[in-house]
């Protein structure tokens, strides 16, 4: 969601959520992390400058790892039970970690008294918001008086922001394994090869590729990283 400026135009990032005091230690962890994911992803973020514009370039670069809500077409939405369904349909398509959240949302369907502000509150309670004091100032940025093709595409970012979050993480995960796993054959090596040197034995790759069920080339490699230092 976006908050406006004095000047009425809408800024980057919600006026609730801008980083202060014990915030903004997370926030700048958060924002290395997301610049590390770009940059694996990208292969750009390392050209930019922290300025006026950072903030903006970043918002893209995220955007451009899922669907931007600016580019989504969807039918009008004048009731919480078309919020629920034209949602729903949404995040299936284009918002697949989000949806999984909000799909129990689709039980409520045919409930009596369903308004558009019941169902924004339940969006946000999905999506992890406890409390619900919390959920209503989110949910006030939403400028539910006009058409839904502004309030609904404001609702959108909040997902994709939720979308972003949670693809990151995985992603972020992942490299994690890898590292781990890149680790431990780093240690399996060395000790081959300091075992070698010890015996005075000439170093055999092609034998450790084979102890190691890895290619020469693989095994050469990670020699050259283990020891290029040294």
């Amino acid at each position: 969601m976006t908050a406006k400026n004095k000047k009425g135009r809408p800024e980057k990032y919600c006026a609730l959520h801008k980083p202060e005091g014990d915030t903004k230690r997370d926030y700048m962890k958060a924002q290395r992390q997301i610049k590390k994911a770009l940059a694996a992803e990208l292969d750009s973020i390392e050209s930019l400058k922290v300025n006026s514009e950072y903030t903006e370039k970043l918002n893209e670069l995220v955007t451009a790892l899922i669907a931007d809500p600016k580019s989504l077409s969807f039918a009008e939405v004048d009731s919480g039970k078309g919020l629920i369904k034209e949602l729903l349909s949404i995040t299936s398509m284009h918002y697949k970690n989000a949806f999984k959240p909000l799909q129990q949302l689709g039980d409520y369907t045919e409930q009596a008294n369903l308004t558009i502000k019941s169902v924004l509150l339940a969006i946000h309670f999905a999506l992890g918001t406890i409390i619900r004091s919390q959920a209503e100032s989110e949910i006030s940025v939403y400028e539910t008086k006009k058409t839904s093709t502004v309030w609904f595409v404001q609702l959108l970012f909040t997902i994709a922001r939720y979308e972003a979050f949670t693809v990151l993480a995985e992603r972020a995960q992942i490299r994690r394994i890898r590292s781990d796993k890149n680790l431990t054959l780093r240690l399996s090596i060395k000790k081959e090869v300091d075992l070698a040197i010890n015996s005075k034995n000439k170093l055999n790759q092609t034998s450790i590729a084979k102890k190691l069920n890895l290619s020469k080339q693989r095994v050469g490699k990670l020699i050259k990283e283990l020891y290029q230092t040294k």
